[in-house]
């Protein structure tokens, strides 16, 4: 990603037959692994490419596409080089695969995802991000009619916020737990006592002793003091909630959690999880 964020339209196409001469140095037991593979076949279906396909007309497209868009693909190239140089690997992967379908035109976008996927992706950031890894009985807790509500949700308040005034803001907290008191009993039976929230909170200093109070009144005081700085994350929250990208909402998020809590990102390997 390095040569090609720096790269000319050349430099460019000469990567096809480096990307190829990695591949032909993979280890065969590796390969012999990989043969057959139903999770890559599932992949390559997605961009029209099975095992019929002609790998020489998929690199024909490639050329062509970077020939006459090399802006693009450059800028492409910069934006991901960025992501993957600042620990973003999930989020390099995400755009890197819809750059795929533009260069390919298997389709104009990528594949919906549901709403519980959604949620999961972002779970996945946020967990990511306090160094757990990604959740797994957090989303089946979530019937599909309450995860559909929670993403409208959560795409509402990101828009209000990111519009809103020092005062909005603050009374996004009552709207939230608002929120929170509709979801069913059934959810909220389910998730009582999860272990993997319960790590989560222990990330930021909340246990079962915490006095939730002590936390509003820890939030409000930040907006309160430093709005522009918390405007300008809910607007770039924003911007990546619309543009899909669902893991970096709550990876960022979750890094402003801290920021907001009074615990810093250097600290967060320091604390105790429940299974310690």
């Amino acid at each position: 990603m390095q040569k090609a964020a720096k790269g000319s339209v050349t430099d460019l196409v000469q990567l096809v037959n480096l990307i190829k001469s990695f591949g032909d140095q993979i280890p065969q037991s590796v390969k012999d692994c990989l043969d057959g593979n139903a999770e890559f076949k599932t992949l390559g279906l997605k961009y029209g490419i099975d095992d019929k396909t002609d790998t020489s007309a998929i690199e024909k497209k490639v050329i062509t596409y970077v020939t006459l868009h090399y802006l693009e693909v450059h800028k492409w190239f910069g934006d991901l080089n960025n992501n993957w140089k600042a620990g973003k690997a999930y989020q390099t992967g995400f755009d890197g695969a819809s750059y795929g379908h533009k260069i390919l035109g298997a389709s104009e976008s990528m594949p919906e995802i549901s709403d519980k996927e959604t949620i999961q992706q972002g779970l996945n950031g946020l967990f990511e991000q306090n160094k757990l890894a990604d959740p797994t009985t957090i989303v089946p807790c979530i019937d599909d009619a309450t995860a559909h509500k929670i993403v409208v949700f959560a795409g509402e308040v990101l828009e209000k916020a990111a519009k809103g005034s020092i005062t909005d803001l603050v009374q996004l907290i009552s709207l939230i737990k608002g929120f929170g008191d509709q979801i069913p009993q059934s959810v909220k039976d389910c998730l009582d006592g999860n272990a993997e929230l319960k790590a989560l909170g222990l990330k930021y200093g909340i246990d079962d002793k915490t006095d939730t109070s002590v936390i509003e009144k820890k939030v409000i005081t930040y907006v309160t003091l430093h709005y522009l700085e918390v405007h300008k994350w809910f607007g770039d929250l924003n911007t990546l909630w619309k543009a899909a990208k669902f893991y970096q909402v709550g990876f960022d998020g979750a890094g402003y959690g801290h920021k907001v809590l009074g615990i810093s990102l250097s600290e967060i390997t320091n604390l105790r999880t429940a299974d310690e």
